[in-house]
């Protein structure tokens, strides 16, 4: 009997299947995670807001002295050069009595903490005090019979302020009045005022007209200045009560202003200039007010 010869298995070709490739799974990047402020900086964040709010600094010699004289008790912190320091004896025994913080700087640190190259290696931290409007300091303060007090329309410039501050001071002016208070009581115009600001009260206004017509009901006489026409202010007899108005730096009183004076006085000159800086033309018009009530 013949052997069968062994089956062969037969390969039958299977049909292509589509490939199909499994879909690469993207690696999801982390959420980037919110940044939790650390302590500190909340802190700090917290501490200059504060003091926008509630705080500025003045620095200078003789107006932080000055300031430590008058106005202790709103004194928060303290910052000193080894230089300066001697001079400051008082100051830093007070904070230490008081739990005070007051620390030696560099003065390029003191240059970044006032802002300023001009801060003669001292710098107050200090509660702001409150502004008085006109009508309160009217109230309070308003009813001398002899007065003199300075208002000022848009004069920013802190140099012209400070030594504006210093001028009043040095001749018994008691209050200016103006628009914008913070120019005023920066650190620039009271360093630049040498210690005056501790004597001059500063009266906020928002409308002028209001201002003046609070004053003159008070009894006060406005006087507004120009180089362009007015008794001259050597010859004029000046009221008691006065109410001196002086204008910007560029282009003086608005024409509202100038409009609104019950007397218009000129500083008399050469002419070979339009005009005097305000600072210097306020320290002229208090010195003859000054002189009359003298003589």
């Amino acid at each position: 009997m013949q052997k069968r010869p062994p089956a062969t298995k037969s390969h039958r070709a299977k049909p292509d299947r589509p490939r199909t490739e499994r879909p690469r799974q993207e690696r999801e990047e982390p959420s980037p995670q919110k940044k939790i402020p650390s302590r500190d900086r909340q802190e700090k964040d917290f501490d200059l807001r504060t003091q926008a709010r509630e705080e500025s600094r003045i620095y200078g010699i003789n107006a932080c002295l000055a300031f430590f004289e008058h106005r202790l008790e709103l004194l928060v912190k303290v910052y000193l050069t080894e230089r300066t320091a001697p001079k400051f004896g008082m100051v830093m025994k007070y904070c230490a009595a008081q739990r005070l913080v007051y620390r030696f700087v560099s003065d390029n640190e003191l240059e970044k903490i006032t802002g300023s190259g001009h801060h003669e290696g001292v710098c107050f931290v200090i509660k702001k005090s409150p502004l008085l409007a006109a009508s309160k300091w009217l109230r309070l303060h308003g009813r001398e019979p002899e007065q003199i007090v300075l208002a000022l329309e848009n004069v920013g410039n802190p140099h012209n302020l400070g030594a504006i501050m210093r001028s009043c001071a040095h001749f018994g002016v008691p209050a200016i009045a103006v628009n914008d208070a913070a120019a005023m009581l920066s650190g620039a115009a009271v360093r630049t005022a040498e210690g005056g600001a501790e004597y001059v009260q500063v009266i906020e206004y928002t409308r002028l007209d209001t201002m003046l017509s609070e004053f003159r009901k008070a009894g006060f006489q406005i006087a507004v200045t120009s180089s362009h026409g007015g008794v001259d202010v050597y010859r004029a007899e000046l009221p008691a009560k006065l109410l001196i108005l002086l204008g910007e730096e560029s282009s003086g009183l608005s024409k509202r202003a100038l409009a609104a004076g019950d007397l218009r006085l000129l500083i008399p000159g050469t002419g070979q200039v339009e005009s005097l800086n305000v600072s210097a033309a306020c320290s002229i018009l208090l010195a003859e007010y000054w002189r009359q009530r003298v003589d």
